[in-house]
């Protein structure tokens, strides 16, 4: 389900994730089932793990050849250009299931997987074209504007106030992950409200 405009009583929540990042892809999924139950109008945007990790000492993107993390969101802004956002959000889906549930490797054959189920592989050629990472940018530091400079992604935005996270380690069922949306769009909607963290029960290989 994905709104590029408010409805009356709806709440807005926009998540910003990178495709390859697997906590973006566990917290989008539980924005999609959350959205089952609450009257949410979900859209997503790209964050940048590229941009994240960028070091001008160290480019380690920029020589990853097809395993970059920037062909992914390159494809994802060029898709929202050419079809509209809700392609965006297709392409996001289809991507994460392949490369986090289905675990498909390497990262070139989910992306042409991905737009050939997408009716899309004339859109593989952004994946190295240079010319989406102002887009790219651009959504990048949409996510952080309000939110700082030390996060990572996922970046959610729920009524217009942004946080990073949260972070699951796995997609809770339906009950509780509703409530926990509710318990986080009220902690966050209170200006005091900086930080909570804990270690992480399970790690990522990414």
């Amino acid at each position: 389900m994905t709104l590029n405009t408010p409805t009356e009583g709806r709440v807005v929540v926009t998540a910003y994730v990178d495709p390859v990042c697997p906590y973006a892809w566990v917290t989008s999924q539980w924005l999609r089932d959350v959205a089952r139950a609450r009257p949410l109008d979900l859209a997503f945007r790209t964050m940048s793990l590229a941009i994240l990790n960028q070091d001008s000492a160290d480019p380690l993107e920029l020589t990853r050849g097809y395993e970059s993390a920037w062909r992914p969101v390159r494809v994802a802004e060029a898709i929202a250009a050419a079809r509209g956002a809700e392609h965006r959000h297709r392409y996001l889906d289809e991507y994460g299931h392949r490369y986090h549930d289905l675990r498909q490797r390497p990262r070139d054959t989910v992306l042409r997987d991905t737009l050939a189920a997408l009716d899309a592989m004339g859109l593989y050629g952004a994946a190295d074209d240079p010319i989406w990472d102002e887009a790219v940018t651009a959504s990048h530091h949409a996510a952080l504007a309000g939110v700082g400079d030390d996060v990572g992604t996922p970046v959610v935005r729920i009524g217009g106030t942004g946080i990073f996270g949260p972070v699951l380690t796995t997609v809770p069922d339906t009950a509780r992950g509703a409530a926990i949306f509710d318990a986080v769009a009220t902690l966050i909607a209170q200006p005091e409200f900086t930080e909570l963290k804990r270690t992480r029960a399970t790690d990522s290989d990414e």
